[in-house]
Formats: structure tokens, C-alpha cells, sequence
């Protein structure tokens, strides 16, 4: 969650400190908040491992000779979650800009209504042009298989491939989901076929 800069669970002696530690880590809401494991005790390697294991991006102690090094630890955790948000804060602004621009977020391609406006400038133009449409067989197959980041990276790969076979002045953009368009410009209806 945006909003939690940092989960700091005191471990408890027989207590479910790493249980619930991967519970939260398994909540989406969770997942990329840092969470600091504290004993009362100078931690034993044994201890700090389990922790790490758990699911815990630290493990530190309040025992008054660790007071400097949690204070430090504390402050790199709060450094680091400052950091990803303002990478993210960077990306969702490149992602608008892209969009305002007409292009795909994901892609890099035009977006549909970039491609719309190629087209309709195309239409207006004398010279002849194709419009080529193309769709990736079997896509939904490739995210249940591999997940959606593998299905991301595949669109990528895809839309990569199409900008580097086109011409200049050719259009290539994504049309959505998994659907792609050329619009290939200045050729006759046999030259686009082939």
C-alpha cells in the first residue's frame, strides 16, 4: 500500500512474529512494503535467517547497543520506500505523457487513437496505402501458461519486431489487447499482400 511506508513487528518469543510476517508478505497490499523484524534480544544468525526467510527485509534488535544500527537500518528503509516512490511517481507521469502523445504504455507503439488519426490522415492523402492487421494466435494461452508479465513481454517483443521490419513512413501501433496495426503507405493492394 502507498500509504504504509514501513512494517516494524517486535518478534515475540513463542510468539507467530514470522508467521504473520509471511502472511502480510503474500498480501498484495504488502507485497513491496519493507518489513523490519525487531527482538528484544541481539538477534542470533539463526534468528535473523528465519526472519529473512519469513518474508522480513530486516532483522534488527532493540537491545540499547543495537539503538544506532536499527535507527540506521530504519532510516535506509525509509530512504529506499522515498526512492520507489518517486520512481513510480516517474513512471506514471512518462505513462500519461506517452498517452497524451498516442502511444502504448506498454509497447512503445502508437496507441488506437494515434492510429486512427494515421489513418484518417492517410485517407485524406492521394497516395495509396494498406492498412495490415495483425493478431497474435493463441495469446490468452501464453498468459495462463507463463503469466502476464511473460504475455507483456512477449506484446513488447511483437510490437518491437513490426517497427523494425516497417518503412519510413509506415505506422505501426498497437490496436489493443493483443492486436496490432501497419499502416503501410504508397503501395498497391499486391505489394501490401506480399
Amino acid at each position: 500500500d502507498a500509504s504504509v511506508d514501513l512494517i516494524l513487528m517486535v518478534v515475540e518469543e513463542h510468539g507467530r512474529s514470522l508467521e504473520l510476517c509471511g502472511e502480510l508478505r503474500t498480501m498484495e497490499a504488502f507485497r513491496s512494503v519493507a518489513i523490519l523484524l525487531v527482538s528484544r534480544r541481539a538477534p542470533e544468525p539463526e534468528q535473523a535467517a528465519a526472519a529473512l526467510f519469513s518474508g522480513a527485509d530486516d532483522y534488527c534488535s532493540f537491545d540499547p547497543r543495537w539503538r544506532i544500527e536499527l535507527r540506521a537500518r530504519l532510516r535506509v528503509h525509509l530512504r529506499n520506500k522515498r526512492m520507489r516512490d518517486a520512481v513510480d511517481r516517474l513512471r506514471g507521469e512518462r505513462n500519461n505523457l506517452r498517452s497524451r502523445q498516442g502511444v502504448d504504455s506498454l509497447t512503445g507503439a502508437l496507441g488506437r487513437r494515434a492510429l486512427s488519426d494515421a489513418v484518417q490522415c492517410a485517407l485524406d492523402g492521394s497516395a495509396p496505402f494498406a492498412v495490415l492487421f495483425a493478431d497474435i494466435d493463441h495469446f490468452k494461452r501464453v498468459n495462463d501458461t507463463f503469466g502476464h508479465q511473460i504475455g507483456d513481454l512477449a506484446l513488447q517483443r511483437v510490437a518491437e519486431a513490426l517497427s523494425a521490419e516497417r518503412r519510413s513512413g509506415d505506422v505501426c501501433g498497437r490496436y489493443g489487447g493483443e492486436e496490432f496495426v501497419l499502416l503501410v503507405c504508397n503501395v498497391q493492394a499486391h505489394e501490401a499482400q506480399r
